[in-house]
């Protein structure tokens, strides 16, 4: 006999993936358990030992603990891990509306990230009218954006935006040029060597698609931009992107869905997905 779970547990470009947990029930000396990962119809299986098995119930359990803390007070009714109010076909359908993180506007969390929004606006305001020879005062003011001293070897030229600062995160020998903006409240990681050209933008924030829950709650999740990576100019990188090493993203690109290492992208994209 056998006990079933399953159990879906995210989304990649080709489907959803559902795990099919199968405890083996027959007395043998050596128990074990089958994980049956299934993708369109496809499965493959795997014999997990004794041992196998605790390291997973530890780092599921690790996991579950991190979830709770993230979404404590973040849905309605204590929910956490889909959109508000959504069944199926939720925003989490749609790239950068993550139901990674949620917040509901005017609710405390949102009150401080303004506040923030208004101090990082202030500090960038002051930063891009210092004379472009005046380095001291330029890595001053970028050190209250970012929390920190730039890493070594960073240029950032201005005129340089952002709306929170404290979420961006910056190797070093990264160069970012002229008039590029990070909305970084989800946080964003710049890997060593990376460069970004001119006017791009990058969002870890937005809001649900339907028009009521638009004006109640924001959606976002981060940006990670993996080692010597080139952003062309005029990139916009969405909400929840990752960008693998020593890829190249072509001026004017939106990107909305991951990049894998050593590839080129290129072009804008936008076509109708569905209607309401």
């Amino acid at each position: 006999m056998h006990r079933g779970f399953l159990a879906t547990v995210g989304r990649e470009r080709t489907g959803w993936v559902s795990l099919q947990l199968l405890v083996d029930r027959f007395v043998r000396r050596e128990a074990s358990i089958k994980l049956d990962a299934t993708r369109y119809g496809a499965t493959q299986a795997v014999l997990l030992s004794l041992g196998q098995v605790d390291r997973l119930i530890e780092e599921l359990t690790q996991a579950r603990r991190l979830m709770r803390a993230r979404c404590a007070g973040r849905g309605r009714n204590g929910e956490c891990g889909r959109s508000p109010g959504s069944g199926t076909g939720s925003v989490g359908e749609d790239r950068g509306m993550s139901d990674d993180r949620f917040m509901r506007i005017h609710s405390p969390e949102f009150q401080a990230m303004a506040a923030r929004v208004l101090r990082a606006t202030e500090l960038t305001s002051r930063l891009n009218v210092l004379p472009f020879d005046d380095e001291a005062g330029r890595g001053e003011l970028l050190a209250q954006l970012l929390g920190r001293p730039l890493p070594a070897r960073v240029t950032i030229y201005p005129p340089f935006f952002t709306d929170h600062g404290l979420n961006l995160e910056i190797a070093e020998r990264v160069f970012i040029n002229q008039n590029c903006t990070f909305l970084d409240y989800a946080g964003i990681r710049l890997g060593e060597g990376v460069m970004i050209g001119p006017k791009a933008t990058f969002i870890t924030l937005g809001h649900p698609v339907d028009p009521v829950q638009r004006r109640e709650w924001l959606t976002g999740a981060p940006i990670d931009v993996a080692e010597n990576v080139w952003i062309g100019a005029g990139a916009t990188i969405l909400p929840g992107v990752s960008i693998g090493r020593d890829a190249v993203v072509a001026a004017g690109a939106v990107v909305a869905d991951d990049v894998p290492p050593a590839t080129l992208v290129t072009g804008p994209k936008a076509g109708v997905r569905r209607q309401w």
